[in-house]
């Protein structure tokens, strides 16, 4: 078992930042990006057919579909919540590792140790670092306190490797 490089608390800041912090990243990954750009040409098209047409459930479902819209963000902030309470409940110990090689993590839950070749991407997101799995859309999320500096310019500068 490697060494804890550093070990923390999981606060009621830490919650809130990790919802707001995965918020963005997922708000601006090109696959989202794409999606909001279809909804919002959907949109436009179902107000502006349902206005010429006279077709008033076209309006409103074009409408509606931005309000739906307009809800993502609050629940993906909700969804990261969900997950960072279930990886680490708030008051949990939560000890972490960088080396060249791996990712380690200790909480109540588990023990878990990554190889750093299963990443693509290491992000710092506002008080998050987010570390993206290789050929994949998953991604593991944490707090940034929860990592020295030296930990995380090891990740960035072996994974980006």
């Amino acid at each position: 078992m490697p060494k804890p490089q550093r070990t923390i608390t999981i606060t009621t800041d830490d919650m809130r930042a990790h919802g707001r912090d995965v918020t963005r990243y997922l708000m601006t990954t090109p696959t989202m990006l794409i999606a909001f750009a279809v909804v919002a040409l959907a949109c436009i098209a179902a107000i502006i057919v349902g206005a010429t047409s006279g077709n008033l459930p076209m309006r409103i479902a074009g409408l509606g579909l931005i309000v739906f819209t307009a809800l993502v963000p609050f629940l993906l902030r909700s969804q990261a919540k969900k997950m960072l309470r279930a990886a680490a409940p708030e008051g949990s110990k939560l000890a972490t590792s960088i080396t060249a090689e791996a990712v380690w993590l200790q909480s109540p839950l588990a023990t878990q140790t990554l190889e750093l070749s299963a990443f693509q991407k290491a992000r710092v997101i506002g008080n998050t670092l987010i570390l993206r799995f290789r050929g994949s859309t998953n991604y593991l999320a944490l707090p940034v306190r929860a990592f020295t500096p030296e930990a995380i310019a090891t990740a960035r500068d072996n994974i980006a490797a």
